[in-house]
């Protein structure tokens, strides 16, 4: 066998301590901080421990909320922190709301509801402090009141992640959630506010920056707007994507959004909504969602499936392949081929269309919801 260096761990463990540096035992200093040593104090933290946003964020613990732009996170999150203020569950001294991420106007507003409430309102931007200029500083400063044990009860609220740390930066966020971690280990809870990325895959929103923010959170939600944008009824609906420990899998809130309405009319408009509104936009939103799918293919479904029509699936398919090789209709060359239009009329299939079985199996398509009784399966058949 050749001469190979030897590698820098086969080097350390290699070298040789003599008594009078490692001391009596190594060992005692892992022994001084095992958490036998610290019962007391964490059973007292435990029993301290609480919702400071009932079912979704624990005290202690990390959570994230993401969306895309303008999704209702940052309302939800004031308004649930006024109610936390409110009820007596967290003092309004001990709430930190770090705004990275507002112009002048937007702070101005949020600072005075801060001001009316009891809670701080903190930009960088804003600071006097020379020891305070950015983002980073305002986590160093946090940073040192944990090692200070200074952060039992307080709640910090960092207002928009990618404004602390690069989120594709694999090495600055595991330093970035080291910080955290400090925080929450010495009874301090953190909620981060996030965006998802522009695009959905499979319909979920995929929240920005590296699977390695998820590893490091406690809990997690994305918050889909189930409503449209210009709607003043505005719903949104918190799905769960990772969880640690007694929080809820699924909420959906409302709010109302009308011109002219200031930012505290909007935070206290803010219910829970109501359950069949729900089921009726979550309906609209899949519809939504398959007509930008297959945007070719809906609209010439729709145009040759009118209502009361009923037509076999094998005859609508055929008489495609006959307008798109002779007649080369606008509509039909929209269709992304044959089997794009079997997929987008199976999806469609719930909500603008009905599909049954006739006679030997046979799939019939309608837009009125009945079937002509030439295509409908015999009993026993």
């Amino acid at each position: 066998m050749g001469w190979r260096m030897k590698s820098r761990t086969e080097a350390y463990f290699d070298q040789e301590y003599p008594p009078e540096i490692c001391g009596p035992d190594p060992l005692d200093a892992l022994r001084a901080i095992s958490g036998t040593n610290q019962l007391e104090k964490m059973r007292a933290m435990m029993d301290e421990a609480t919702y400071v946003i009932p079912d979704m964020v624990t005290s202690g613990t990390i959570t994230q909320f993401f969306s895309l732009p303008n999704g209702g996170k940052t309302l939800f999150v004031i308004r649930s922190l006024i109610d936390a203020i409110r009820e007596g569950r967290v003092k309004g001294r001990d709430v930190f709301y770090i705004n990275e991420d507002d112009q002048f106007r937007g702070f101005l507003s949020k600072s005075e509801i801060a001001d009316k409430y009891g809670f701080v309102m903190v930009s960088s931007a804003r600071s006097d402090d020379e020891a305070i200029r950015d983002a980073a500083s305002v986590l160093k400063t946090i940073l040192g009141a944990a090692h200070s044990d200074n952060v039992q009860g307080k709640v910090f609220v960092f207002d928009t992640l990618k404004k602390f740390t690069d989120l594709m930066n694999k090495e600055q966020l595991k330093t970035f959630f080291k910080a955290l971690r400090v925080i929450t280990g010495r009874g301090g809870t953190v909620i981060l506010l996030g965006h998802a990325n522009k695009h959905l895959v499979d319909g979920k929103l995929i929240f920005e920056g590296m699977g390695d923010i998820k590893a490091d959170i406690d809990v997690q939600y994305a918050i889909y707007g189930l409503s449209e944008r210009t709607d003043s009824n505005q719903v949104i609906k918190f799905v769960n994507e990772k969880d640690r420990g007694d929080v809820v899998m699924e909420r959906t809130m409302q709010y109302t959004k009308t011109q002219g309405c200031t930012y505290e009319e909007l935070l206290f408009s803010l219910s829970v909504a109501d359950d069949s509104e729900v089921a009726r936009l979550e309906q609209e939103a899949r519809r939504a969602a398959i007509y930008k799918t297959f945007e070719g293919e809906v609209p010439y479904i729709l145009e040759a499936i009118q209502p009361g029509d009923e037509v076999l699936m094998t005859e609508f398919v055929a008489e495609f392949m006959r307008l798109t090789t002779h007649e080369k209709t606008d509509a039909a060359l929209n269709v992304r081929g044959r089997n794009q239009l079997r997929l987008a009329v199976e999806a469609l299939v719930g909500y603008d269309l009905t599909m049954s079985r006739g006679n030997k199996g046979a799939k019939v398509l309608s837009r009125s919801g009945s079937l002509a009784d030439k295509y409908r399966q015999k009993d026993g058949e």
